[in-house]
């Protein structure tokens, strides 16, 4: 059986071991085992906390053996991300996507040397333009760190729509045919992981990004910067398999076509629901 007593540990560094309550003494029969077990950071507190215990003003600075082992725990307790931390993870995915596409905020300005509409060269024309909703399919990659809560993510997007009116009363249809156009975002998304009431399986996030969108019009193609928010819910299927449903808001910067008509000034923005799938692989721990 193995007997404690304060003079079988004279090492100042195991000395506190000997005092600790019965139902962690078990901790002090192999301290080299113990310490190895630690990450760094807690290796350094305890034995903060062991060289506090070996000097002769403890008692004073403490007042009682209870405040040490409270001490001792406290130390132990600090978050350390090596060793709370969940793996960080890569993932690959795909997603299906119904979108609703507005070209807002669209001018149309007749060229000087066609002819007017009206009759005055030179005439502009500003409208809202319609294109119709469509289903496509979305490419996604990145990378997962739960001890941060987030996700880095790209996400490829290719659609083609019909323009069902892209027009005002005076300047008539502008463009007809299909809206193509092909997009490239960053997102990166805050998961909510613990939520009270919620299982740890379902994570709500959100999410903001910047890409870049290239749209193509009347023969015209012309590309430009876009932001994106997203916000949604994702429910771990397996350890390795993840689904997901949300919905994103995108809107770009101005683009500029120059058309047989004359020049188009429009800024494209849409909704977009979401239904996908992540595959997780190559885990920082795997």
């Amino acid at each position: 059986m193995f007997v404690w007593s304060k003079s079988k540990h004279s090492d100042p560094l195991l000395r506190p071991l000997a005092s600790l309550p019965p139902c962690l003494r078990p901790l002090a029969c192999d301290p080299l085992l113990v310490v190895n077990r630690l990450t760094y950071l807690q290796q350094a507190s305890c034995l903060l906390y062991f060289k506090l215990y070996d000097l002769q003003t403890t008692e004073q600075i403490w007042g009682s053996d209870v405040k040490q082992h409270l001490l001792l725990a406290a130390l132990l307790l600090i978050p350390t991300a090596p060793a709370i931390a969940e793996e960080s993870r890569w993932y690959v995915g795909g997603a299906l996507h119904r979108f609703d596409l507005d070209a807002a905020k669209s001018t149309f300005q007749q060229p000087a040397s066609g002819l007017p509409v009206v009759g005055t060269p030179a005439q502009g024309f500003e409208f809202d333009a319609d294109i119709d909703g469509d289903t496509d399919i979305a490419l996604l990659g990145g990378w997962d760190a739960p001890n941060y809560d987030i996700r880095l993510e790209f996400e490829y997007r290719k659609y083609a729509s019909d323009i069902s009116n892209f027009g005002g009363s005076g300047s008539g249809q502008v463009v007809s045919g299909e809206a193509d156009a092909q997009q490239l975002v960053v997102m990166a998304y805050y998961d909510i992981r613990e939520v009270a009431f919620i299982p740890a399986t379902i994570k709500p996030y959100l999410g903001l990004g910047v890409g870049g969108v290239d749209v193509e019009l009347g023969g015209e193609s012309d590309d430009g910067v876009m932001v994106q928010f997203g916000v949604g819910v994702s429910y771990d299927v397996v350890h390795d398999l993840t689904v997901d449903l949300g919905y994103r808001y995108f809107e770009s910067e101005d683009l500029n076509y120059e058309l047989a008509n004359g020049d188009l000034l429009t800024e494209y923005k849409g909704d977009v629901f979401t239904l996908g799938v992540r595959w997780y692989f190559f885990g920082s721990g795997e």
